[in-house]
């Protein structure tokens, strides 16, 4: 049995990069950037006028002058006719390109305009730069803007759509297949008998998937007999590079993912994790570069391992910039029996997570009441600041 640490150098060792894909603008969000973007021209472009006003020049001001003939309006979008001259302004709207001769603006709310002119209201300062945003104050041509291995949020699509980047490259999406197994398990939609539960592990990882930007996650279930699991197996291995499995794990009798996966040439990089829960965790590797995870079969095992361990291989191997966890101070910590990682399903309040009640790792319903889990390591010995793993995109 590995600790936690020991996993995650096991996993970084195995991860295998997707190759790049050029993908239209309009299909980036949420991929990964496989590319350095510069600046193509100065941002902004021109000297853009932040305030509706009028734009004077300061040494008028400086000079004593506080009454100014409007020469005409400048809307955002026309291109900017030379500064008129001493004693005289230009009424313009915000975003629009400044005059030259031009290096102040002044607010409409500094100003009494009547007859086409333009008053200054008492102690109003006018200093040059005033409420204009100048050219190449944000980017010069030529400077990074964005890096390969970032995530593509809506900020980061704004920032290609403004340089003109119709197409971009990603990473390609992992394939991925999600199986899960046993005999106790139905589908969401089949009669259920008292024995038995209905399929949640399979619905909350495809759910989690999805909201990680992995959209097209088939979902497969078999039942506990070798021949059919070897069989199913098989078949998922064929078409994917990332293979999910929950349940047959452990050390039960039916319990038979390890055998068969290793029947089928996966090899095993490491089988339990000194964590709670989680600890029946299965990690292999095919010949051919494919990952497969075998995820516990108990419902919070199942989704915090999915989170702590699945979800950043899949973006290690999109080529994501690693992002640590978020943090957060543990308010309670669990009674410790061995030295085990804990995973505290907690609930978020300001910078404090506080542990949720819960019946074990198959009370899945005490999930809803959280927000995500705590990581408190061995070294763990009282509330303090931990890693927070949240439900949520960050």
């Amino acid at each position: 049995m590995i600790t936690v640490p020991e996993a995650d150098a096991l996993l970084a060792r195995h991860v295998r990069p997707a190759e790049p894909v050029t993908v239209p603008l309009a299909e980036a969000t949420g991929r990964v950037l496989r590319e350095d973007v510069p600046a193509d021209r100065d941002y902004p472009p021109y000297d853009r006028v932040a305030m509706d006003g009028v734009a004077v020049s300061s040494e008028d001001v400086g000079r004593g002058a506080t009454r100014f003939r409007v020469a005409w309006t400048q809307a955002a979008g026309e291109a900017p006719r030379p500064f008129p001259g001493p004693g005289q302004c230009i009424e313009i709207m915000t975003g629009a390109a400044l005059p030259g001769g031009c290096d102040a603006v002044i607010r409409y709310e500094d100003l009494a305009l009547a007859d086409g002119w333009a008053t200054l209201l008492d102690d109003v300062e006018v200093r040059p730069g005033q409420n204009v945003h100048a050219r190449g104050s944000d980017r010069r041509a030529g400077e990074p803007v964005l890096s390969a291995g970032t995530r593509l949020r809506p900020p980061e699509i704004a920032a290609l759509a403004s340089l003109g980047r119709a197409a971009v490259r990603v990473a390609a999406l992992p394939r991925i297949a999600v199986v899960t197994t046993g005999d106790e398990v139905v589908g969401v939609d089949a009669p259920v008998r008292p024995h038995q539960i209905r399929q949640s592990n399979g619905s909350a990882v495809c759910a989690a998937l999805r909201l990680h930007g992995y959209p097209d996650v088939p979902l497969d279930h078999v039942p506990d007999d070798e021949a059919r699991l070897r069989q199913r197996l098989e078949a998922a291995l064929a078409g994917v590079d990332v293979l999910l499995l929950s349940g047959g794990v452990s050390a039960g009798r039916f319990d038979l993912v390890p055998a068969v996966l290793e029947a089928l040439g996966v090899r095993a990089v490491f089988h339990r994790v000194r964590q709670k829960p989680g600890k029946p965790l299965w990690f292999g590797t095919t010949a051919r570069g494919q990952a497969v995870f075998g995820l516990p079969g108990n419902p919070v095992s199942a989704l915090v391992c999915l989170y702590r361990y699945v979800l950043p291989f899949l973006a290690a191997t999109e080529g994501q910039t690693p992002r640590p966890p978020g943090t957060a101070v543990l308010a309670r910590l669990p009674t410790r029996k061995n030295d085990f990682t804990l995973f505290v399903p907690a609930r978020r309040e300001g910078v404090e997570a506080h542990p949720v009640p819960s019946n074990g790792s198959g009370d899945f319903l005490s999930l809803l009441a959280s927000d995500g889990f705590a990581e408190a390591g061995p070294e763990v010995a009282a509330p303090g600041p931990v890693p927070f793993f949240s439900w949520h995109l960050a």
